[in-house]
């Protein structure tokens, strides 16, 4: 899912997203990672091999490249995922030490018992996906809070207007929760998708687009302003931004409030 190096179009031109997000992957140098990664991105272009795919997805470390761009993939072609899926079950036909070590992914989850039928092999392959999935949420969730927790209370310019906003952890804690992820994968985007977009909240705010301000609807505040702000991810995406600015003389400042991922096109 992170990409070191990456161009959003924006109305002002392309910018590159700094290697803030390297972070990430600052460990993950292993040729093995790599190649899986590139064996996905290869993949997703030319002519599928589930058995090339499955070895590039499941061969690999939860938190790598490779399995957020698997997940990416399956989530945009269900079919791709049905074909993971039947693989997987093939796999798991000759037992769950042979799964494992074919697969080494699957050797952080709890052995099972293999259903004997082909049926039911299928079921529990889409089964380990899915527990596969929220093991990466949880480690992209805990790796986003450490990698945002360097830019907590440093100030970020938005270069169409000068505004000044920060982001504090309860901040980044809000744009991480279940709620506001709900938002977005009612809007037709993965968990994984906007938890990237958060961990890009500092580029996306720096090159957003103001487009409103209205007044504190929620808490009925008099001395807290709301402000939107949008940011174009790529031809399909685009990043809604919230501020919260308090007013109050005693305590004034703006903050980075909640991300919420909207389609620019109407959803398949």
């Amino acid at each position: 899912m992170f990409l070191l190096s990456r161009t959003i179009r924006h109305d002002a031109g392309a910018f590159m997203i700094t290697p803030l997000r390297q972070y990430r992957y600052s460990a993950i140098t292993n040729t093995k990672l790599r190649d899986n990664y590139n064996l996905l991105q290869k993949q997703s272009q030319v002519s599928f091999n589930p058995s090339k795919f499955a070895l590039g997805f499941l061969d690999s470390a939860v938190g790598s490249k490779a399995v957020s761009q698997g997940f990416k993939i399956i989530k945009d072609n269900p079919q791709i995922k049905e074909a993971l899926k039947r693989e997987l079950a093939d796999t798991l036909s000759k037992g769950w030490e042979a799964t494992t070590k074919q697969y080494p992914i699957l050797k952080t989850l709890e052995p099972m018992r293999i259903v004997q039928s082909e049926k039911g092999r299928i079921a529990q392959a889409g089964h380990l996906i899915n527990k596969i999935e929220k093991q990466e949420i949880h480690t992209q969730r805990e790796a986003t809070k450490e990698l945002l927790s360097k830019i907590v209370g440093q100030d970020i310019t938005n270069a169409n207007d000068g505004v000044v906003a920060q982001v504090s952890k309860k901040n980044i804690a809000k744009m991480l929760s279940d709620k506001a992820i709900a938002k977005s994968v009612n809007n037709g985007f993965s968990a994984l998708e906007h938890i990237e977009a958060v961990q890009n909240i500092q580029d996306l705010y720096q090159n957003s687009t103001f487009k409103q301000t209205y007044k504190d609807r929620k808490g009925n505040n008099p001395n807290v302003l709301i402000h939107r702000y949008e940011s174009i991810i790529n031809e399909d995406t685009q990043a809604l931004i919230t501020l919260k600015e308090s007013v109050d003389t005693n305590n004034k400042g703006t903050k980075i409030y909640t991300l919420e991922l909207e389609g620019l096109k109407p959803l398949r």
